[in-house]
């Protein structure tokens, strides 16, 4: 079975279809997946390097696969900005912030083979956009994190600090 939904709340983070949040003040539509990639030189390249590469997207749609009751899948399907090409879409400003530009899509129409615009809701992290008052077609990337969710430390430098202490 399978279940639509226009807003869903996963690990404490309330998100929203960009659809749902038209007529809101709120934005909860903002999509971040950190995805491990291996890049290669040139073709006649045999060590690979291993890198993070971020996509940033805007929600679009989320749906709830239910296998026969057994488990979940909740999918997210976004319209992602091509984060392959620097500076085209997704740079660094002058003040350390990522900006990213809408106008360039990492897919362009869904009869593209490759175009897989699903993620599974436990990778994605959920950020917000900013309109750049200077050049409108970028957007400042704000990461946030979610209600109730507090850095407790690490166990093991508590004790550390304890025993120092005496």
């Amino acid at each position: 079975m399978a279940f639509r939904f226009k807003s869903f709340i996963f690990n404490g983070t309330r998100f929203h279809t960009k659809d749902r949040e038209r007529n809101l003040r709120t934005q909860n539509s903002g999509l971040l997946v950190n995805s491990q990639t291996e890049s290669y030189a040139s073709t006649s390249d045999n060590n690979p390097v291993t890198g993070a590469v971020d996509y940033y997207g805007v929600l679009r749609d989320m749906i709830e696969i239910d296998y026969n009751g057994k488990f979940r899948v909740v999918l997210f399907r976004g319209d992602w900005v091509d984060s392959k090409t620097p500076d085209r879409a997704v740079k660094k400003d002058e003040f350390g912030f990522t900006t990213v530009n809408f106008s360039y899509p990492l897919y362009i129409g869904n009869n593209d083979v490759s175009h897989e615009p699903f993620v599974i809701s436990s990778q994605v992290q959920q950020v917000y956009y900013i309109q750049d008052p200077v050049d409108v077609n970028w957007h400042v990337v704000l990461k946030t994190t979610p209600r109730d969710a507090y850095a407790q430390g690490d166990e093991t430098s508590e004790r550390e600090m304890h025993i120092q202490d005496f």
